[in-house]
This record gives C-alpha cells, structure tokens and sequence, in this order.
C-alpha cells in the first residue's frame, strides 16, 4: 500500500537522525521496519503496521524538537559529500544577524526580569516599612519623652543622683532609641518610596542613570542649608512662668500646645534629628502619597510585566538550547517571535490562575516565586500548557454532549 510505503520512507528518515543523534535508545523502530518490509503485502491492520505506527510515533517525540517536516526539507547534520567526508554547515550573513539580534533580546529580557524583580522585592520591603511605622508615631514618642522628663525629679541632676541606676533615664534613653529608630524607618521609607516611582519606568530610569553618570565628570557641589542653633526657635521658651490667673483656659491650653510644640523640637535637635512637628506631617504625607501610588502599580507588575517576562524568557531559553545544539535545524525569525510572544500571553494566564482572590496583608495581591516559576516553565514549554487546555475543553465538550442523555453517549 501507498500509505505504508510512505510510513516506512518517513520511519528510515527519523531512525537515521534519532541514531546517529543518540536520540533513539532501543531498536523498536529499526525492528518495526523490518517486519513491515518482510511482508510487502500486509494492510493496515495487520499487527505489524500497527507496531510500525507505534514505533513510529515514539520516535518522534524523542527527536524533539526536530519534525518530521525538518527531516523531509533535508535537514541532516550528519550528511556527507560524495568523498565521504562530512558536508560543512554554511552560515548565511541573514542568519549571523538574526542570531545576533536574538542574544541582544535574550540579554535585554534578562536584564528587564531582574528589574522588575528587584523593583518587587524592594516594594514588598516598602511595605513592610509602612506597617512598622504604623505602629509608632514620632509625635507620640517625642510627648512620652517631654512627660516622662517633666515628671522626674532631678533626672539629669549628676550629682543628686546617679543616672546609670536611675530606672527613668533608662527608660527614657529607651524611647530616644526608638525615636532614632523610627527616624531612620521613616527616611528610609521616603528615600525607598521615592526611588521605586522613579525606577517604576526603565527608560526613564535608565537615562536618569547615564546622567548622574555625567554628573561625576563635572563639578556639582550643592550648598547644604545650616541647621542652627538649637535654642532659635520662634516658640515660647519651655521655661517660661505663665500667670495661670491672668489668662483663660483655652489661652492657657494654647499656651501649653506652643510649649510641647518647643520641647519637640528641642529634643529633636539635641539628638540629632531637628524637625518640626509640619516637616514631619510633610514627609509622612510624602510617603503616603508614594506608596498610595506604588500599591497601584504593584499589580501591574505583579500580574501583567512579570508573568510576561518570565514567560518569554522560558521561551528565549528554548531556543537557546536550539541555537547551541548542531543537531537541530535552526528556527525561523517569525517563529522566534511569535512564540516568544505566545509564551509571554501563557505566563500571564499562568499567573491569574494562581493569583489568590484575598489581599494580602499589606492590602495588595502577593506574587509567590511559585508562580513566576510556572510562567517560565510553560513559557519554556508551550505545548504542555496548550495540551492541558485540549484536554480541559474536550472533557468540557464531553460533559455538554452528556447532558439531556442520562448518561449515555449522546445520539
């Protein structure tokens, strides 16, 4: 038959790569081969043909990813001249560019899943920060000082007491280091907060780079402003005696609101971290206007940018592992691209289907390293995933044909 003669051409072609390409561990296609040419009279169904067509179709999947089309366009990495000396490959100048073009692409998505990455990871730090500093506020703290030290008698008075005994100096020494403390937490999280909007786009990103690279070639030196002295502030001096009877008791109170205000600042200054009451409220509100926004472009990155590159870059790695290997028929441009972008479409789905519906803690939707993982690998193999979406929707067919049947094959 006509069929069998093509079958057992097309078997000799997958059995002469998958050998000398080590591809083929067992001699069931070669056998195969020959009792189907032992019996030039045998149809279809006979067992042997059917072994044909067994064998055949395993062979196949282990020569992966070269085809049987490759094999029939002549694609042989084993051929040999008339001499019987091997036939050199020939590399077209098309072909050194596209290659070319493919390493320039492989490095720039490597570079942009480190990116995005490294902005993720800095972000989730951000949040971490801000529900640290939910806990404490600076102004609370500062007043818990200004009390704490109005209260004690002779706390700083060395030589009425000792204060490295004193329980109260411990305990405000304790709460000055939370207050360094919370300072720190705070310009860190407005430097972080800041950084992250900038570096949000790589491009802009990228050229902010190069100019503060140009920057250190030239003299930028900025005049910092003073501080000052500690003690040139426009409110009351805390020390000041109030005629409590010559004032009413909303000028007392507003008396009383200006001398916190001082001993705030004071304290501020003395260890180190002058600022006012309004230039704190001005950086929280810095902050707050920053993370608002990053919270609102996590989930683009999270779930779209992400997912996208990790899946791409499993296909890149794909066809790196083509590209090295002599043995396999290098793919064409438009293949290239069109399941580099088919893989970044698979690690976005990926990813939805293994985002969870609850926010987390920090009021935003999590990205485990799991499913970024599942991206890369079905970007890397597209097949599987679009062989478990065939199979989900026969199953799904097949459930719709069973019904109104009672159970029985419809028709």
């Amino acid at each position: 038959m006509e069929y069998l003669r093509h079958l057992q051409q097309d078997a000799l072609l997958v059995l002469n790569f998958g050998l000398k390409s080590g591809k083929l561990d067992d001699d069931g296609l070669s056998a195969a081969i020959s009792n189907v040419a032992a019996r030039p009279d045998i149809d279809l169904a006979a067992p042997e043909a059917l072994a044909l067509q067994h064998e055949f179709r395993l062979a196949l999947q282990k020569i992966q990813p070269v085809t049987l089309i490759d094999l029939q366009k002549g694609f042989d990495p084993f051929a040999r001249s008339c001499d019987g000396n091997p036939v050199p490959v020939t590399r077209s100048r098309f072909a050194f560019v596209s290659k070319t073009a493919f390493i320039v692409g492989a490095l720039l998505l490597a570079f942009l899943c480190a990116y995005y990455t490294s902005w993720q990871r800095e972000a989730d730090k951000l949040f971490a920060a801000m529900a640290e500093l939910e806990g404490e506020r600076a102004t609370a703290i500062l007043d818990e000082i200004v009390f704490t030290a109005h209260g004690a008698k002779n706390l700083f008075d060395l030589d009425d007491a000792d204060a490295g005994q004193n329980s109260a100096v411990a305990a405000l020494n304790e709460r000055i280091e939370a207050l360094r403390r919370y300072d720190s937490v705070v310009g860190a999280a407005a430097a972080k907060s800041a950084s992250l909007m900038q570096d949000f786009n790589v491009f802009q990103r990228v050229s902010y780079s190069v100019l503060s690279l140009a920057r250190l070639f030239r003299d930028d030196r900025r005049l910092s402003l003073p501080q000052g002295d500690c003690g040139l502030f426009t409110a009351p001096a805390a020390g000041r005696m109030i005629e409590i009877a010559a004032k009413s008791s909303i000028e007392v109170f507003a008396d009383g609101i200006d001398k916190m205000k001082y001993a705030r600042y004071l304290i501020r200054c003395k260890i180190g971290l002058a600022a006012s009451d309004s230039q704190y409220s001005l950086v929280q509100s810095f902050i707050t206007g920053n993370v608002d926004s990053i919270r609102a472009l996590y989930p683009v990155v999270a779930q779209w940018i992400l997912p996208a590159l990790y899946g791409s870059f499993g296909a890149i790695m794909y066809f790196m592992r083509i590209f090295i290997a002599p043995t396999y028929p290098d793919p064409a441009p438009s293949v290239v691209v069109f399941r580099v972008i088919l893989a970044a479409f698979t690690g976005i789905f990926v990813v939805w289907f293994m985002t969870p519906s609850v926010l987390g803690d920090a009021g935003i939707v999590s990205l485990s390293f799991g499913s970024l993982f599942l991206a890369f690998i079905f970007g890397f193999s597209i097949d599987i995933f679009y062989d478990i979406l065939d199979k989900l929707a026969r199953t799904a067919g097949h459930a719709v044909g069973q019904l109104g049947s009672g159970g029985k094959p419809a028709g």
